[in-house]
């Protein structure tokens, strides 16, 4: 009994811990049009971001790393351009691997995460490779003006940035998961060694 209330104990711990720990990862649908600039090249894909991180509220993030952003996933399909198509990941965006920079989050005031962000006021601009001549990968497309990128490694076509919109959140687990995860694991742990002559039915202790 001891052992359960113990065991009890340190999986709502755990559960607690989790919960308060682990953010959610929210994605966002890109989408990049050449239209306004009298070509035909668009561009879609997504982009993820740790929201524990993100900032949210009047930031000037210019020049960063996507890590200081949160950002954890990266992906666009450039077609349509004369040059610079094909399909770019994060690590495209490398000059130091492992170091996405260049990256530009900037916001006069907090956004609404939930709805399309192009068009709310307090959203001024949004890029990458912002600073460099161009990305890692010199194919790649990178930013050129807020909310503008250029592909080819920014010598080509310009695309601009006609929506943002969420697709999607993934939460952290939550308590009451957790912690009935954590009440079946000691059932199973207390019916394994309830075995004649106090052998266990595993093949392996644990």
């Amino acid at each position: 009994m001891n052992h359960l209330v113990r065991g009890l104990g340190i999986a709502f711990a755990a559960a607690l811990f989790a919960s308060s720990s682990n953010a959610s990862i929210i994605t966002f649908d890109l989408h990049y049009s050449g239209a306004q600039f009298g070509n035909s090249a668009v561009a879609t894909g997504t982009v993820a971001f740790d929201d524990a991180v993100l900032p949210n509220g009047p930031s000037n993030s210019a020049n960063v790393l996507a890590s200081f952003l949160g950002v954890v996933d990266w992906t666009l399909t450039v077609s349509g351009a004369g040059t610079g198509n094909g399909t770019f990941v994060l690590a495209d965006l490398e000059q130091v691997t492992g170091q996405a920079s260049g990256w530009i989050w900037v916001l006069n005031a907090p956004l609404d995460l939930t709805r399309e962000l192009v068009g709310q006021a307090g959203f001024d601009d949004f890029n990458w490779c912002g600073f460099t001549s161009s990305c890692g990968n010199p194919l790649a497309p990178g930013g050129i003006m807020p909310f503008t990128i250029a592909t080819s490694g920014e010598t080509g076509d310009a695309l601009l940035l006609t929506s943002m919109a969420p697709s999607g959140r993934v939460p952290a687990p939550s308590i009451v998961w957790l912690l009935g995860l954590g009440i079946a694991t000691l059932g199973v742990r207390g019916k394994r060694w309830r075995v004649p002559n106090g052998f266990s039915t595993s093949s392996t202790r644990s």
